[in-house]
Order: C-alpha cells, then structure tokens, then sequence
C-alpha cells in the first residue's frame, strides 16, 4: 500500500514537473525569452530561448555581422567597446570571428560582368541624382513603380551603389597584388546579469553597429542551432547562409580581431600618451594621407598643455620627423635638449636673431618649384613690411599699402635681374636687405598719377619701416643678425624663444620675430617636403597673436594648399574666444584634430558649434566634473585622413623624464 502510494506521489511529482517544464518553455516561446530566470537553470546548464541564451544568472544576446565596409578603418572591436564600456560597465562583450580563405578569379567573364552591371547601375542613378533639384537632392526622392516596389533616388542611395563598385575594384585590386580573401563569421556576444540589463543595452549596441554602417541581425529562433554550430566543441553541420557571412580582405580581418586593440597591434604612427578609456597607448598617423594636419591644443593655463605637446614633439622626433617651436615664454621647450640634438635661437634679449624673407639663394630650387618659392618670398616680405608700417584704419587701405609693397618687392626682384622662372639667378638675392625696397616705395610715393592717399600710405610705409631697418633706427639693433636655412636645416628640433612669461599681446617688433621664425619654419618644410620628409611646427600661445592679423594669414596659408602637405601645425591655446577673429577663420576651418583639457562652458559651446567636436562634448564634461581624477586628461577628436575617433588621452613619459621636463604651470 505504502509502496503504491509512494509510486502514485512520484508520477505525480513527475507529471507536475513535465507541465512546468512545457508551460515554462511555451511562456519563453510566446515571450521571446524575456522573462527567464536565472534561478531555474543549473550552475551547469546553458538554455537558449527565444533571442537570447541564459546561463545561471547571465543573459546573453547574440549578434551576426553579414555586411563590412571595404574601406572600414577603426578598430572594429575597440570601437564597439570604448563607450559601451563607459556606459554599461557590467555587460560584458566579446567577439567571436571564424574566417574561410576564399579563392576568387577576378578575371573570369561572370565576375566582369557582374562588376560591369554594378558600374552601369551606379552611372544610371548618379545620372538621374545629378538631374534633380537641389531640394531633392537633399530630400531625396522616392517613386512607386508597382504595388509594393518603390524607386528611391537620394545621395545614400547613390553612395550606397558607388561603394559596390568601389568593392569589386578593391577586390580586384586585393587578388592582384596577392591578398588574401576571406568569407567570415563574426560575432558579438553581449552578456549582462539580467534581461532588465539587457533590454536596456540593446538599444545602444545596436546605434552603436549603425553608426559604422554594417549590416548585421541579432542571432533569434536559430540560438540551439548556432551553439550546435559555434558553440564550444562545435562544428559546421547547418546551412551557412542561414546565419550571414561578410565578404573581407586581409586588412580588414586586421581591423576586426578581437586582439586588435588600439595601442597594441597596428600601431603605427605618434604615440600620443595613454587612452585612459583602455590605458593602453594612443599612436595617430598624422602623415599617411598626404594631407597636411591642423592640431588644436587647448586647455586653461596650468593643465598639461606643453607637457602634452613635450610627448607629441619626442614621438615626432622618434618617427623621423623635424620640428620647430615657437616657444613665447622661452626655457620651456630648451629641456628637450637633453633628450635630442637640439637648435635654439633666441628671437629677444641682447642679441636677437632676424630671417631674411628676400633670399631665395639656400634653397636648391629646381624649374618645377621655383615659382612657388618666388611667391612665397614676395609673400614673407610684403607681410614683415607690413607689420613694421602697422597701418592704422583710419590711416589707409591695409589692401592698398600691401599692394604697394608687392610692387616695391617686385620691382627690386627685377631690378636686380631675378627672374621667377629661372633658379640660376636665385643665387642673386644673397646680398637684397629689407631696406633695398624703400627706394622702390620711395619711387611709387612720387608718381604724380597716384591718388594722394597712395601717396600719403608709401610715406608712411616708407618713414615707418626705416624705424626697424635703417642704420640709427629705434628698432634697427633687433634686425641685424640673420639666421639662414642653412643654420636650422638638419637639426630635428628648432626652438625660436621669445622669453615673454607673461599673458600681453606681443608687441610689434615680437610679431614680427615671430613671423620671421614662421617664414623659415615654411622654407625649411618646402625643402623637406621635395625630400618626401615631414616637418611640424607647434605654435604656442597663439591667441596673443591675436591682433597680428599678417602673422595669422600667414598661419592660415601654412595649413591649406599645396604648401601644407607633409606638414602638421600644432596650436596651442588657452582661450578659444580670443579665435573669434575673422583673420583666425581659415586655422579655424581646417582643424582636423582637437585635443582638449578643462575649458570654459563657452569654450564647449564653441568646440560643439563652431568646430564640429560634438563627439567629446561628454568626454570634456567628464573631465570638468572630476577635475582630481582626469587631472592634465585631455579629450581628443581626430581626423588624420586615414584614421577617425575620439577618446581621452593623457601624456605620459618615464619619471625621471618628467622631474626635468616639468614645466613651470603645470599642476600638481
């Protein structure tokens, strides 16, 4: 009896435990899974429901990655992980990738064919895109063409064919030169500690994937056959296309290992300190482009800003690469003469160095570049000219007296028989002074045709600038011992110090130094660049230069056009209001790379607005709100034409470094 009951008690048990177990897994069914518990799973088991698989307290979801971009650049893993790490620190990602070799004949008819249907179609709706209205163009264009099927005309559709033309010539390009091709499985796993978490983070892991224009699926109704498929100790026994592939070459298999962290593979370029979002080392390449490179370097005083330059400056060095500084303070950046062969000419004090902006004798310059360099001599000397005359504009037309002034330059250059497209008769202009041109504004002050304000603006050009370059002068003593290119050609680091520690505008016989040290800056990097070579010039305390609008325009110039290739202008500031000039526009349009310490919440606006740097906005308030923890952290936003992000960077060097490079602001 006791033995039939005890069986009775037992089916029961049974039966109530099967009926749990199908009304468990009916409600996870109608559920999609989302209210599983933890607590029913053993601390051995793994159950995939619906669109996620759980595990004794974790959740996981599973995404396929199907489409990736040929020309995809950033670290693929470190970029999904910087902010979602920052934002939900306890979900855990990680990455799974199984690559096929792939063999691909790019030269059979099929392939052609297909190659040349892409290029057709792409030429047709560019063809139709180009014929729209602007509005349209920017609205796009949408028609039905039967029930269910629409024509879409817009510039993503138009991209969205060009970038598959742009796949079958890459891999054309890829197979020829010997690449490998590869089919690939990727796979990110995110794990959270429960389904509250996880609902949370789907939303942002998948922006997050969007915005880098991959085509992708979270793995649902298909978990049991994935874990038959990729689990652990697995194999492929299912249909493939069930699940995606991404079509890549080698260098994208590069970008996407989970092993590819920024820092630590593929890093070529600057070490530019630490990432303090993965403390491992932050290396930009400023100079694979092509393209010249406009760094901004601003922070309040006292924040790292030349302690982070000093980093930048020995990795450019290290990488080959020359420098020159314009140091105002002076003693700042002499203390890198103990780490490498240095060249430090000094602008001010007893015995002041001048460039000569007329000579064109130094440069070895061949019939190809000779033109430009004639120009830019002309250009370098019309502004010195202008700088010691500091016309007034009550007192005359800054367009008419540099007009003025190109014709005196010109005028001596032809009178000494320089010939613009003749180098031979460069070696001519060894003996031209500054003060050679006087004559010739002297002779166009007498034209008896001129109006009387030209007349009135060549006497005052004339009268003032003989205060800086005739013998006797109030400035004459300053001008006198000329550095030449020669002097500052093969040394790595140039410093030209100014040696005024103090927050004043520079006056105008400092402008004009440091003008000159830009101009030889420029000739030194127009050499180097006929070399190949790269150069970089770091400007601090630009925002003093603010009423200099001729040292600016020259600033300008150095960052666009021909003459900023191979080359990288670092500005250093601690005040973004003082760029609100309109002669800062051109620095302030090309800034490809922003790297920013503790600013004002104008300065932020500024940095959103103006500049396009919304991508650290957060990072910079970060930095604000716990100004002990992020102390001398800068956030920075990069472009260098071949590699984009941003973070928060910090320069780090060895500590006996550091005691000898301490700088006399920066804080404790």
């Amino acid at each position: 009896m006791n033995q039939e009951f005890d069986r009775n008690v037992q089916t029961k048990k049974e039966r109530e435990k099967k009926l749990s177990l199908y009304l468990v897994s009916f409600f996870n069914w109608i559920t999609g899974g989302r209210y599983a518990m933890g607590e029913d799973i053993s601390s051995i088991g793994i159950k995939p429901l619906g669109d996620r698989i759980y595990t004794r307290g974790k959740v996981t979801k599973v995404y396929s990655i199907h489409g990736f971009p040929f020309e995809f650049a950033p670290e693929f893993t470190q970029f999904m992980r910087n902010e979602l790490r920052a934002r939900y620190p306890n979900v855990q990602i990680n990455f799974q990738i199984i690559n096929t070799p792939l063999t691909l004949n790019v030269n059979n008819e099929l392939f052609l064919k297909q190659m040349r249907a892409a290029t057709e179609k792409y030429e047709q709706f560019k063809g139709v895109f180009e014929s729209l209205s602007d509005s349209d163009k920017a609205l796009g264009v949408r028609h039905r063409i039967s029930a269910g099927s629409v024509l879409s005309f817009s510039k993503d559709d138009v991209e969205a064919k060009k970038r598959v033309v742009d796949s079958y010539k890459i891999v054309t390009d890829k197979v020829n030169s010997g690449s490998a091709l590869v089919y690939s499985y990727i796979f990110i796993h995110a794990t959270a500690p429960s389904n509250r978490v996880m609902n949370q983070f789907v939303t942002a892991i998948r922006n997050r994937i969007q915005s880098l224009k991959l085509q992708f699926r979270p793995v649902s109704s298909l978990l049991n056959a994935y874990l038959e498929n990729f689990g652990p100790a697995a194999f492929l026994t299912t249909d493939p296309s069930k699940y995606g592939q991404a079509f890549l070459h080698d260098e994208n298999v590069v970008h996407i290992l989970p092993t590819a962290t920024e820092g630590l593979v593929n890093t070529e370029g600057i070490l530019m300190g630490i990432n303090v979002k993965n403390a491992s080392p932050l290396f930009l390449e400023f100079f694979k482009s092509g393209a010249g490179q406009t760094i901004m370097l601003c922070a309040r005083t006292g924040w790292g800003k030349t302690h982070t330059a000093f980093q930048m400056v020995l990795s450019l060095l290290g990488d080959g690469c020359h420098v020159g500084v314009i140091d105002l303070k002076g003693n700042e950046y002499n203390k890198l003469a103990e780490y490498t062969e240095c060249l430090e000419i000094t602008l001010g004090g007893i015995t002041p160095r001048c460039v000569n902006t007329l000579r064109l004798d130094d440069m070895s310059l061949s019939k190809a570049d000779c033109m430009e360099a004639y120009r830019n001599a002309i250009d370098g000397t019309v502004r010195v000219l202008s700088l010691m005359t500091n016309l007034k504009p009550e007192e005359g037309n800054p367009i008419d007296l540099n007009s003025i002034l190109e014709k005196a330059v010109t005028t001596l250059y032809n009178q000494s028989g320089i010939v613009p497209t003749n180098p031979d008769t460069f070696q001519l202009t060894k003996t031209l002074q500054y003060e050679d041109v006087l004559k010739y504004i002297s002779e166009l002050e007498n034209v008896q045709s001129n109006p009387e304000i030209i007349s009135e603006v060549c006497k005052m050009a004339r009268f003032r600038c003989g205060d800086f370059l005739k013998t006797g002068g109030r400035f004459s003593e300053a001008f006198k011992n000329e550095i030449t290119l020669d002097e500052v050609i093969n040394s790595p680091l140039v410093i030209y110090s100014l040696d005024k520690n103090t927050q004043d505008d520079l006056d105008t016989v400092e402008t004009i130094k440091v003008f000159m040290a830009q101009f030889l800056s420029t000739k030194k990097h127009h050499f180097r660049k006929r070399l190949g070579e790269q150069s970089a010039l770091f400007s601090e305390e630009v925002q003093r230069m603010q009423d200099s609008s001729d040292i600016v325009k020259f600033l300008s110039s150095s960052v666009t056009g021909a003459r900023s290739q191979n080359v990288m202008n670092v500005f250093l500031l601690n005040d973004l209001n003082r760029l609100d000039s309109g002669s800062f526009t051109a620095i302030k349009n090309n800034v490809s790379t922003a790297i920013i310490g503790s600013v004002s919440e104008s300065d932020i606006k500024k940095l959103v607005v103006d500049y396009g740097f919304a991508d650290i906005e957060q990072d910079i308030r970060t930095i604000l709100a716990d100004q002990e923890q992020y102390k001398n952290c800068f956030a920075i936003q990069y472009n260098t034409g071949y590699q984009h992000g941003n973070t928060m960077l910090k320069a780090y060097l060895p500590s006996n470094m550091n005691r000898s490079l301490r700088t006399r602001t920066i804080r404790e």
